[in-house]
């Protein structure tokens, strides 16, 4: 609430997926950025970055930041990477029409071959936020369709 409204970093700006045309969500996308970039420094550090996008959810307490990378997709909060996995390890992505937004589901080959469908368990091993547009739900799933085998 009280903290800086835009990351001090400005190439991270030039790497996030466009929010549409709505100014809100535009302002909080660069919020969560300011909020997320001590561990986006740490992640460009060890790897390239090649596409952020804001986890646009409104039941979501607290910033989220998706970053895809040359070698992985990793969801970043405010002091720690939630969830990361290499391409080697996703089985697939997929978009789903919610009534808050595009759903982009990043599943795993863990998550579909070591649990059945009704477990709890295998949303571990899946990385699940929304996006402002279903332009930027497929700018994601564009980035990381490619590296998968």
């Amino acid at each position: 609430m009280f903290g800086s409204s835009e990351p001090s970093d400005s190439a991270l700006v030039n790497l996030l997926v466009d929010t549409g045309p709505d100014k809100y969500r535009r302002k909080n996308a660069l919020k969560a950025l300011a909020t997320c970039e001590p561990e986006l420094s740490r992640l460009a550090s060890s790897e390239p970055i090649a596409l952020l996008v804001h986890d646009c959810d409104p039941a979501q307490i607290g910033a989220r930041v998706v970053a895809v990378t040359d070698r992985s997709v990793a969801v970043l909060s405010k002091k720690k990477v939630e969830k990361q996995f290499s391409f080697k390890e996703i089985a697939e992505t997929r978009l789903f029409k919610h009534p808050r937004g595009i759903l982009v589901a990043v599943e795993t080959f863990r998550a579909r071959n070591d649990y059945h469908p009704d477990d709890s368990r295998r949303f571990g091993h899946i990385i699940q936020f929304f996006t402002a547009t279903p332009g930027a739900a497929n700018l994601i799933c564009a980035a990381i369709d490619p590296h998968l085998n």
